[in-house]
């Protein structure tokens, strides 16, 4: 824990209220007003010794305001504002001293020149004896007698004063006036008579309380040091989400308790004892966000954390002092805070005091503040000014806003006018005139006074943002200096110029990613469950878009964490899975569409301001499916999601869930801290619970690769509160028996972990089963083989899950699984939450089948039937036993895919393991692919076979033989065949024998239609026709030649044509005689 007596962050926050915006008061009553009046017109030095100096001081001051309004006063300890009367004692800063001095000097000149005439030193001697006894008064609760008196001194204070500084005063005036102060201070010095000792009890019970509020104030001051660099450690070094998520958790817990402090620190009902115990909680908080840090791997300690915060800021001061020649009507003081760099103001806050004299019912006072913020709550429009006996005399009326280029086109700031769309495209916004301004603007306060005004001499209010919350100003890109004013009725009280710092346009680029855990959470008080939150968030590739048909598909590792399930519908979502658009919008949606970067591809404006993105020019329509409870796709059904984009939704917005198991919450997959057995907080998720993300459709909008980030971060982070009521809660571990194939869950046993908490005879309690605890039954024994419904379990050779780990809240209590007269026999306690501890069974013995669909179709050539069945589809099923396989322990062998290894694979009963032959169905006009369906033969480990039998259109050809003048060869009859459409011709082979033939016979080819490796034609309607043409074979016999008749033609085809008759020598060679007459 961090020191209590941080001297240096006490010394910095001495006269803050951390977020703490009000209006100043003076605890002297009515009077109150009057004396803050004197104090203000003194500068603050109400210690001075004489009247010399006092006026001293006015005039420095004046003259400082009049000439060196730009001054400042860089001395963080010396506070432009005090926080309470008891401070006013502070010196006026070095600064002014100076100033004092000079002016001192030259008016003891004048003074001289008088005092020949009138004496004034008496009365001067009486107006500082006054001016100590006022701040004496201002830390006391006067009665209502005094305060009347204080009202009467004030008044004669004045005068005395004016006396002084009058050239012209008379000697018997200043005589009467010192006479008029000595009864006033002798009133004041009066002890009243109803001081008793109860009233000196009660001013010390508001003593100690006040300095019990002060340590609070503190304590807010280092939680909000410690949870900024905490936000930052987190958001910048932390990696892992369980880390991430535990701080996150802490931070909030401290804001709650922030947020008590400053309502106890606010209130004026709240005592010493609230003060002191809140200031414990919130450094319980402290410490707790300290903790978490550490666990992230921070390495620094707290005290450094709160030094680097408090070494931080500079001080710079202004006042303004408003007078009517030597009357002053208005004392303004300001400050601003600037951080080390002088870069950006860190708070800033006014104090001012004005004469009533310059006020009347419905006057405007207007406090302006430029290049700074609003101040706060404190000073909100309606915000009422009261005088310190509760009377309103005045309210904030209005606070205006404005920049020097005007607030078009819904420019609430130029900071947001910087980066939302308001309906322009990138090019209007970065073109549009007037440009978005390079400052953040001016707040002016316009506060209203009311006609009871005028019943006190003087009023008094200020307010601070001790925080600079609200302060935003636009990213530029280039260094600019800004000039930070306040001002009040148009006077500047202080001026100050820092430097903003211009940057440089520059983003990282992302992958596209999916996330199960971001924006997931479940809150519990005393252990029940009081809000979750399921939400996806999608983050695309910085150069890929995904357009219509796009898909997203995060499939979980198994449904043992949490499943997808499909949700009812409510009064709020519609009924089951829905779509979820940006386009159009469900009931009940709420998506977040955003760049992932505002940075990107950004230009600056003519002012040096980045216009950055902050909108997406296109929509989209999700629409879901839930392929399995594991596995989820989100398919783009309308418009595109832009690249380098940020999609978050409830998985309500999709009518899907995650549902929460008995397991979710064990410290199997969680890591969540429990106090007194309830939750406290802690993160739900880890690597075993990751899904995975796989992605199609999307397009590169510049040629880029697209890059997919495929782990899917999936969890909740956890919030508990609450407050136990009797003993702690408690859990009990019980044995929970499953079939490892189909996860159902086959038994239950109890362990010695029974959820109650045994009293010993000493009186002492046994609190092991307290919610939080750790526990181990991993050395349990455990049955090798259960009987379950007849059938016999063999224990999985896998290691126990969740067999040691904590006691956690899970959805089951012990009286879920057992009766009372179970819970009475076995000792456990009904209400214990169950934590299982999980073993996985076998079955002794597997059958296993083995299929054979065969489909009789119509083959893809058949028009208008094409696919369709023509018979029935038949299954023919082989059926196989076999038995698990033991590991020498008599364990079940289980195969690197977490499956039963079965063994001795026997056809069931004694059958056959062959699919048997079948004879094909005919259907009339068409022709079967096959006549029969072949015999298959089998292993049990096959998988399903599946034989089509396909259909086509019965074809008919036929082959003719003719001569060369196309009449039939006598004696060769046609050849017909048939088949199916595109089937091959099947009569190839008999054509080529009988042209073989007849060339025996004496004839030669002369041409053949029928073609090699032909096919069937898809026309039914018409046969398919071929001609083979041949002609007879000429051999010329020559007379010195002869044949014998009888012999082959062809000496090599002794089968072949014969020689007729009429071809021999004889035949051929005749002997020709010519008889020549003469006459």
């Amino acid at each position: 824990m961090f020191s209590k007596n941080n001297t240096k962050m006490n010394n910095k926050k001495q006269y803050e209220k951390v977020n703490h915006y009000g209006i100043k008061k003076f605890n002297a009553g009515t009077a109150s007003v009057l004396i803050a009046s004197a104090f203000m017109f003194l500068g603050g030095a109400a210690q001075a010794a004489d009247t010399n100096k006092q006026e001293a001081t006015v005039a420095a001051t004046e003259k400082a305001t009049a000439t060196e309004e730009k001054a400042e006063v860089a001395k963080a300890e010396t506070p432009a504002v005090a926080p309470k009367t008891a401070e006013v004692k502070e010196v006026a800063p070095k600064a002014e001293v100076k100033e004092e001095t000079t002016v001192k000097a030259e008016e003891t000149k004048a003074e001289k020149a008088t005092a020949k005439e009138v004496n004034k030193t008496a009365l001067q001697a009486k107006i500082s004896q006054l001016d100590n006894l006022f701040v004496t008064l201002a830390g006391q609760e006067l009665s209502e007698d005094k305060q009347v008196k204080t009202v009467s001194a004030a008044v004669e204070l004045n005068k005395a004063k004016d006396l002084v500084a009058q050239a012209s005063a008379t000697q018997e005036q200043v005589d009467a006036q010192v006479a008029a102060l000595e009864s006033a201070i002798n009133n004041l010095s009066k002890v009243e008579k109803t001081a008793d000792k109860k009233e000196e009890a009660k001013k010390e019970e508001k003593s100690e309380k006040a300095v019990a509020k002060e340590n609070l104030e503190k304590a807010v001051s280092e939680a909000k040091a410690v949870n900024q660099a905490a936000t930052t450690f987190e958001t910048k070094q932390v990696k892992e989400e369980a880390k991430k998520a535990e701080i996150k958790a802490a931070v909030a817990t401290s804001e709650k308790e922030i947020e008590k402090a400053l309502d106890i620190f606010n209130s004026d009902s709240s005592t010493k004892e609230d003060a002191d115990q809140q200031r414990k909680e919130l450094e319980k908080a402290i410490e707790a966000v300290y903790v978490t840090m550490q666990r992230a791997g921070h390495r620094g300690k707290v005290e450094s954390i709160l030094a680097d915060a408090a070494t931080q800021d500079k001080k710079i001061t202004g006042k303004d002092i408003l007078k009517d020649g030597e009357t002053v009507n208005a004392v303004t003081n300001a400050y601003v805070d600037m951080n080390a760099d002088n870069t950006k103001p860190v708070g800033w806050g006014f104090d001012t005091t004005i004469s009533t004299s310059t006020l009347k019912a419905g006057s405007i006072t207007k406090i302006e503040l430029t290049n700074l913020a609003e101040l706060g709550a404190g000073l909100a429009v309606n915000t009422e000014i009261r005088a310190t006996d509760g009377t309103v005399v005045g309210k904030v009326k209005s606070i205006d806003y404005k920049t020097t280029t005007g607030n078009n086109n819904n420019k609430s700031t130029p900071y947001w006018g910087q980066r939302t769309q308001r309906g322009m495209t990138y090019d209007q916004r970065l073109a549009e005139q007037p440009a978005v301004a390079n400052e953040t603007g001016t707040y002016t306060y316009n506060i209203e006074w009311n006609d009871k005004v005028k019943d006190y001499p003087n009023v008094s209010f200020g307010a601070s943002n001790l925080s600079g919350n609200g302060y935003y100003a636009p990213e530029i890109s280039k260094d600019t200096p800004y000039t930070a004013t306040i001002k009040i009725d148009g006077r500047t009280v202080l001026e100050h110029t820092y430097t903003r710092k211009g940057q440089q346009a520059n983003y990282q680029k992302q992958g596209t990613s999916a996330s199960l855990s971001e924006n997931n959470g479940l809150t519990y008080l005393n252990n029940e469950q009081t809000g979750r939150s399921d939400s996806i968030v999608l983050k695309t590739d910085s150069d890929v878009r995904y357009g219509v048909g796009s898909k997203f598909t995060i499939k979980l590792p198994n449904a043992d964490f949490t499943e997808f399930k499909e949700l009812e519908g409510s009064s709020n979502f519609v009924n089951g899975l829905n779509t979820a658009s940006t386009i159009n919008p469900n009931k009940g949606d709420s998506i977040t569409y955003r760049p992932a970067s505002r940075w990107a591809n950004v230009k600056a404006n003519e002012n040096n301001v980045w216009i950055l993105n902050d909108g997406r020019d296109s929509g989209f329509t999700l629409t879901p499916r839930l392929i399995s409870p594991t596995e989820l796709e989100l398919t783009v059904t309308e418009g595109a999601i832009q690249e380098g984009s940020v999609v978050s939704m409830p998985l309500q917005s999709l009518g899907i869930e995650k549902v929460i198991k008995d397991k979710t919450l064990t410290s199997e997959y969680s890591n969540i801290t429990y106090e007194n057995g309830l939750i406290k907080q802690g993160y739900v998720g880890n690597d075993k619970t990751a899904a995975t993300l796989t992605v199609s459709g999307g397009e590169s909008v510049n040629g880029e690769k697209e890059d997919v980030i495929t782990k899917v971060p999936n969890g909740w982070s956890i919030v508990g509160d609450g407050k136990v009521q009797g003993e702690p809660p408690t859990g009990a571990v019980v044995r929970t028996f499953k079939d490892l194939v189909t996860g159902e869950v086959i038994g239950f046993e109890p362990t010695r972990y029974t959820g109650n908490i045994p009293l010993s005879e000493d009186g002492s309690k046994d609190y092991t089963n307290v919610l939080g605890n750790k526990y181990d039954v991993s050395n349990d024994n455990v049955d090798l083989v259960k009987e379950v419904n007849g059938e016999e379990y063999i224990l999985a050779d896998l290691p126990a899950e969740n067999a040691k780990g904590t006691l956690s809240v899970t959805k089951t209590r012990a009286r879920d699984l057992y009766s009372e007269e179970e819970l009475k026999a076995k000792g456990i306690n009904g209400s214990a939450f169950v934590t299982p501890a999980e073993y996985n069974y076998v079955k002794k013995t597997k059958v296993e089948e083995v299929n054979r669909t065969i489909k009789f179709v119509y083959a893809d050539n058949v028009a208008d039937l094409a696919g369709t069945e023509v018979f029935p589809s038949q299954k023919q099923t082989v059926s196989y036993t076999g038995s698990i396989k033991l590991t020498a322990e008599g364990k079940a062998v289980i195969n690197s895919n977490d499956r039963p290894v079965y063994i001795n694979w026997k056809g069931t009963n004694g059958q056959s393991t062959d699919l048997p032959e079948l004879a094909v169905p005919q259907k009339e006009g068409y022709i079967a692919s096959v006549e029969k369906v072949p015999v298959q033969a089998t292993t049990a480990t096959d998988e399903d076979y599946e034989y089509v039998v396909k259909y086509t259109a019965i074809q008919k050809a036929k082959t003719t033989f003719v001569d060369e003048k196309g009449n039939a060869i006598p004696g060769v009859a046609e050849i017909t065949e048939q088949g199916g459409s595109e089937t091959p011709l099947t009569k190839e082979a008999e054509v080529k024998a009988k042209i073989k033939e007849l060339e025996k016979k004496g004839y030669e080819l002369v041409s053949n239609t029928y073609p090699e490796n032909g096919a069937f034609d898809k026309d039914k309607d018409k046969d398919q026709e071929f001609v083979v043409t041949l002609k007879a074979k000429v051999v010329t016999v020559t007379p010195d030649q002869p044949k014998t008749p009888g012999t082959p033609v062809d000496p090599n085809n002794p089968e072949g044509p014969k020689y007729p008759a009429g071809l021999e020598e004889k035949d051929l060679n005749k002997t020709v005689t010519r008889t020549i007459t003469y006459v």
